[in-house]
């Protein structure tokens, strides 16, 4: 038999430098199209519904903070009168934050408003938001480079309810960055900066009291003394501080947010089910989440169930609190639960999980398809009212990727120590 004849072949290197600049050039468009869409959807918001530059969410906590450095009390109905003015009447929301949110606040208190809100954006949040997005991936351990490790938090900085936030200027987004952030340092052992950090995000305390309460309490099981040290220090220190720059701050703080409460009273599936039902079902779902948290307690800090926990915590945090659509950005804690699911395998077999996974899936891409179909709508049919406003409609979000993490975690509890308390 003849002896085969075997012929090398080389691929052209025109031919491979046009198959690599492929490879890069896909996601560089990508990008350019998940930052371009909701840029422009946000001038059609602008132009729509008549939002000038002071229309945003942190101009009254800015107002807010100067005048209780000049000895007022930034609950005060003056105090809220002269936050309406510097919002040009665009804002009658008071200051409804603790005020040792004015402590954070006051080394900028004395920059004009233009460069304390530049100064928040490009040098505080937007870096901020990345690196808590980007150690998110390594909180969950993700089975990605570091270099798509980039290239996802740049895409979950350009969904639509960051870009709402930054609109806003909502001051959820450093609240969201400072829990991200905490949660990765604790989880490699740096319980003193990550005390610290979780403790400043407390200026938002209906996002940032599950994760503390569930951190507090695998800290205690682990013997986390360090982080519970750290965390009660700064708390002490901020409390202390408020109390020297707004004396009795406390009842009055809490008159404010009951008001705030009453005017955002509605649970994300209210209205799809209706009060009743869907505080039944927002119930249901603590439950489960707390009996799934307890099974998970013994989980070590570099794990994977470490960073399931977390983003279970964050998910259930916003089925559980009061919003309405155009407060979407509360969703940013979403986002590490997005993350695991759309980059960890589909779950094995068939049934409730698999269903749970595939529509959980369908409502985070429609979050970025919906921008870009919003637009040609109101293009198409000059609707605002309804095109506008679609990327807000997806209250069924926070409930699906609760329930895909909850299924989650129920196979993930299985393999940790069973040892009790």
């Amino acid at each position: 038999m003849a002896a085969s004849l075997k012929i090398p072949v080389s691929i052209p290197r025109t031919f491979r430098f046009q198959r690599s600049s492929g490879r890069r050039l896909l996601p560089a468009l990508l990008i350019i199209a998940a930052l371009a869409f909701p840029l422009w959807h946000l001038h059609e918001m602008n132009r729509d519904f008549h939002l000038p530059p002071t229309h945003n969410d942190l101009i009254s906590r800015w107002a807010g903070t100067r005048a209780a450095l000049q000895g007022q009390d930034p609950y005060s109905p003056g105090v809220t009168q002269q936050i309406e003015a510097v919002a040009d009447h665009d804002s009658t929301e008071a200051f409804a934050y603790p005020a040792y949110f004015v402590v954070l606040l006051a080394p900028f208190a004395s920059l004009s408003w233009k460069t304390f809100s530049l100064i928040y954006l490009i040098g505080v949040v937007i870096p901020a938001l990345l690196l808590g997005f980007w150690l998110s991936t390594r909180l969950l351990h993700l089975p990605i480079t570091r270099e798509k490790s980039a290239l996802v938090a740049v895409l979950a900085l350009s969904s639509w309810p960051v870009f709402w936030a930054l609109r806003m200027q909502q001051p959820t987004l450093l609240a969201s960055a400072l829990i991200l952030i905490a949660c990765f340092l604790l989880s490699r052992n740096h319980g003193l900066s990550a005390g610290f950090l979780l403790a400043l995000a407390t200026f938002k305390p209906q996002l940032a009291l599950p994760i503390v309460l569930w951190l507090a309490f695998w800290a205690c099981i682990h013997r986390r003394w360090t982080f519970l040290a750290s965390f009660a220090v700064t708390m002490a220190l901020l409390l202390s501080a408020a109390e020297i720059i707004v004396p009795g701050w406390f009842p009055h703080w809490l008159a404010s947010a009951h008001a705030y409460q009453n005017r955002f009273g509605d649970l994300p599936l209210q209205s799809l089910l209706g009060r009743p039902l869907s505080v039944a079902v927002v119930l249901a779902l603590a439950a489960w989440s707390g009996w799934r948290l307890w099974q998970m307690r013994n989980c070590p800090a570099f794990s994977p169930q470490f960073g399931l926990a977390a983003a279970l915590v964050f998910s259930v945090t916003v089925c559980t609190n009061f919003t309405q659509p155009m407060m979407i950005y509360n969703q940013l804690l979403l986002i590490p639960g997005c993350m695991l699911l759309v980059l960890t395998p589909r779950p094995a077999g068939n049934g409730l999980p698999i269903i749970v996974y595939r529509t959980a899936q369908f409502f985070v891409a429609w979050a970025f398809i919906s921008v870009p179909v919003g637009i040609v709508a109101e293009a198409l049919w000059k609707h605002p009212t309804v095109c506008d406003l679609l990327p807000f409609r997806n209250p069924l979000l926070p409930f699906l990727i609760a329930l895909f993490l909850l299924l989650t975690a129920t196979r993930a509890a299985r393999s940790l120590p069973t040892a009790s308390v």
